[in-house]
């Protein structure tokens, strides 16, 4: 006759163990529960993308990413983290507004975009050329070119992982703004912000007005320059467009871009491990 040997326990150890792994199960589980139900904080990051080319006449980074067609691709990263932002050159025919809906059309895509000390270009007639010529001499962002006609437009959007997110728009950096030298008469610093009115990752004809200004010089240097603070439009695609009677290069955008830490899909996996990891206490329990 085998015999099985055993620790015994008073009726008050044995209650007091089994009130002990109760806690326990409890402790665990709602900890798995409270992460699992609980919206991670999320850290914010400022991203500069800095659009201009490198020369003589300035010593900030510039010369960022890659220019291809009518698009300059650039990736920053901050706090470990990458954003891609996307500036693309297009132009609207007879662009108005009606009840800040975008009007005219249709909206197409420039010949190519130019990178300058000062800023980033938009040539909608042919290629970039500085006097006289087939292309497009007014090398800016306006609405010079065919007596008015045609306004040209940078269009930015953003993404992560290869995904079309939101960001905050906080400023803007122009150069070469209005009548620099006596190159383009009676221009101004004039400027629109267009939003997407539905999600998307391109403006269209309808999209909304969301703000409207006009840069000055506020900085010295070759063509002059200056920052424009934005009141936190957020979106995931931007129209930067020439307003009437504007003429201006693009120098740099700054955006904050919200970065959620724990994907709630994470959570519940880890809610999951929680309950798990009670299954198998009872079991070793029962052994």
């Amino acid at each position: 006759m085998a015999v099985r040997a055993c620790v015994a326990r008073s009726l008050p150890q044995e209650r007091m163990y089994q009130w002990g792994l109760i806690m326990v199960y409890v402790k665990v589980l709602a900890t798995s529960v409270l992460m699992a139900l609980t919206v991670s904080p999320v850290s914010a990051a400022s991203y500069t993308f800095d659009l201009q080319k490198v020369d003589t006449y300035h010593t900030s980074k510039g010369d960022d990413g890659d220019v291809v067609g009518n698009t300059l691709t650039i990736t920053e990263s901050e706090q470990g983290v990458d954003l891609t932002g996307t500036f693309t050159g297009k132009y609207i025919e007879n662009a108005g507004f009606i009840d800040d809906a975008l009007t005219g059309g249709p909206i197409l895509n420039a010949f190519s975009v130019d990178r300058h000390n000062n800023g980033l270009g938009v040539c909608n007639i042919g290629e970039c050329v500085l006097h006289g010529g087939a292309g497009d001499r007014f090398h800016t962002v306006d609405g010079a070119s065919l007596s008015g006609a045609r306004t040209d437009l940078v269009e930015m959007a953003f993404f992560a992982e290869g995904s079309a997110v939101d960001v905050t728009l906080t400023s803007l950096t122009f150069g070469w703004i209005g009548d620099v030298y006596g190159d383009y008469k009676e221009t101004t610093g004039a400027f629109e912000i267009i939003i997407s009115a539905i999600d998307g990752s391109m403006i269209a004809i309808g999209d909304i007005l969301a703000f409207a200004g006009t840069a000055t010089i506020t900085e010295a240097g070759d063509g002059g320059r200056g920052i424009f603070d934005i009141p936190d439009l957020t979106d995931d695609v931007f129209g930067i467009k020439a307003g009437s009677g504007g003429s201006w290069k693009l120098m740099a955008a700054t955006v904050d871009f919200h970065v959620p830490e724990i994907p709630l899909p994470a959570a519940g996996w880890l809610m999951l491990a929680g309950i798990g990891s009670l299954v198998v206490a009872r079991r070793r329990r029962e052994s």
